[in-house]
């Protein structure tokens, strides 16, 4: 009996990330089949250089995350989900299609970042404002003026440390570190600072009302994850305004050293890790950690510099910078691959919300580029060709090494090797089979 699927469907192998998936079984095959299915439909209008990275990793992603916070919130009696800029864009946009199958939800975009929520501190102190120095051991002074929106002109008279390096001193002692906070504090600049952050605060409290964080509804914030820092900020924040209500998250990964629940308020984790070097055993989403940030961060935005009032009156978002047209050329592919694969999804998006099919689906997964060519008209220049525009696609989103893995039916090793060396990558690895 023919089969409803074509010849080239029924021949064409699973790809890597397909076969990992279907293995688990369940869900898990329909999800593979859904990747193979908009693999094999005619959907040339729709290709991009993207579409590889989008429908072997992204798209399953950000899927099945969204379906299983859809989930966790039903079940937990959340009414109101807010996802936060920039890290859950695409996953909202996924979110947005499945909340019909889950009671609908009501899903929104909160434009947030831990830059402009830390900042609301009046307590000019290394202990109030943690967030400047972070984690970096020697600071340059111009970066942490820039953060604190005060020019150097206006610093230097009471930091004397600088005079003669100017903006590019770095503050590598204790007795930097206490002069740069003792200047901060002195009065012409600790008025000037604690004006704007009582100016900034009342924008965010407007924003966040029209975003409707103070109605009488149970609400959640959905975010990548790791340190908890926006929930305990924004907790935070809320709480200063008498605010009686409870924060709750949802994540895809929480790291060991998160903030504790007494500051963020309850959480709940996809997978939770510890980096520790004696933790030889990790999830995927830890193992690659970078990556997945920077992949999942992709949005048609730039990250949210400050709040103020707008002509209405009302506090909106502004940001310090504009998004380069070849980064939204990738969002919005990214984004239309995202919604087809969901709307695709639907129709086991509850059995995928579930936290043991969730974990095994998305640890199986692996941005890999492993293609088996069974198209007869398909050319060996082809099939390198989406070896080499992965990488480039890899390459505009994260900074660090990359290392590919090669087929091991490449005609011409060598020549491939020069094609990715020019497009990349920093090294290649023989054979993936």
């Amino acid at each position: 009996m023919r089969s409803g699927r074509s010849f080239d469907e029924q021949v064409k192998p699973l790809s890597f990330a397909e076969a990992a998936v279907s293995g688990i079984g369940g869900v898990g095959c329909q999800l593979a089949d859904v990747m193979r299915q908009l693999q094999t439909e005619d959907l040339a209008e729709e290709t991009s250089q993207y579409t590889d990275l989008a429908l072997q990793f992204m798209a399953p992603v950000t899927t099945v995350f969204a379906s299983w916070v859809l989930g966790q919130a039903r079940e937990q009696g959340i009414e109101r989900l807010y996802f936060c800029s920039r890290d859950c864009q695409l996953t909202w946009k996924a979110a947005q299609v499945l909340a019909p199958e889950f009671g609908g939800i009501d899903c929104r975009y909160l434009q947030v970042s831990k830059s402009i929520l830390l900042p609301s501190s009046s307590d000019i102190s290394e202990r109030g404002m943690p967030w400047l120095f972070g984690e970096n051991k020697a600071p340059v002074l111009g970066g942490l003026l820039a953060r604190l929106e005060l020019g150097y002109e206006e610093f230097i008279p009471f930091f004397l440390p600088a005079k003669n390096e100017g903006e590019m001193y770095v503050l590598r002692t204790e007795e930097d570190r206490s002069a740069f906070w003792s200047a901060l504090r002195h009065p012409v600049l600790y008025e000037k600072m604690t004006k704007r952050v009582c100016e900034r605060k009342e924008a965010a409290r407007s924003y966040f009302e029209t975003q409707g964080l103070f109605d009488s509804v149970r609400w959640a914030v959905v975010d990548v994850g790791w340190s908890l820092n926006i929930q305990a900020a924004l907790r935070g924040l809320m709480r200063s305004w008498a605010w009686a209500g409870e924060v709750h998250g949802f994540y895809l990964g929480v790291l060991s050293g998160r903030k504790p629940l007494h500051e963020t308020g309850p959480i709940t984790s996809l997978f939770y890790g510890d980096l520790s070097a004696e933790n030889k055993k990790q999830p995927v989403v830890f193992k690659n950690l970078i990556v997945i940030e920077n992949l999942l961060g992709t949005a048609n935005h730039p990250s949210v510099h400050r709040y103020e009032f707008g002509e209405d009156g009302t506090g909106i978002p502004r940001y310090h910078r504009e998004v380069p047209a070849e980064t939204l050329e990738r969002f919005n592919a990214l984004e239309k691959w995202t919604q087809i694969f969901a709307k695709r999804f639907m129709g086991v998006s509850k059995e995928g919300s579930d936290t043991d099919t969730a974990v095994a689906i998305i640890d199986a997964l692996e941005l890999n580029v492993y293609y088996v060519a069974a198209d007869i008209d398909q050319s060996g220049n082809q099939v390198e060709a989406r070896y080499i525009e992965l990488l480039k696609a890899l390459k505009q989103h994260i900074s660090i090494p990359i290392n590919m893995k090669l087929s091991s039916a490449f005609s011409s090793v060598g020549n491939t090797i020069k094609g990715l060396e020019a497009a990349g990558a920093s090294g290649v690895s023989p054979f993936n089979r």
